[in-house]
């Protein structure tokens, strides 16, 4: 079995205009100090370093990558994606790295 390094838990909230753009209580665990997020079915699953999070095309292939930041001694939110990110209900745009809480 994986170490886990750490656990994403959350609303993951997604615009596609198909009825579907929210799901509450996920959790993803993250098994490594860096995993990048994205669109689900772009990877074969359990691919190393990569979680699939829904199949929305508003979701890019890699939409994010939540990294561990030994300096900081604490886990990063960069968002690589156009569409961006909403980290504790800001929104982040494009290039920007966010520290997330424990």
């Amino acid at each position: 079995m994986a170490s886990i390094y750490a656990k994403l838990t959350g609303r993951l909230t997604y615009a596609d205009n198909d009825g579907d753009e929210g799901v509450n209580g996920v959790e993803f665990r993250v098994t490594s100090t860096s995993v990048t997020l994205g669109r689900r079915g772009v990877y074969p699953d359990a691919t190393p370093g990569f979680l699939g999070m829904c199949h929305s095309k508003s979701v890019s292939r890699a939409h994010c990558k939540v990294s561990w930041v030994p300096e900081k001694t604490g886990w990063r939110l960069s968002c690589e994606s156009k569409n961006g990110v909403v980290v504790d209900g800001k929104f982040w745009g494009k290039g920007a790295s966010v520290p997330l809480a424990h």
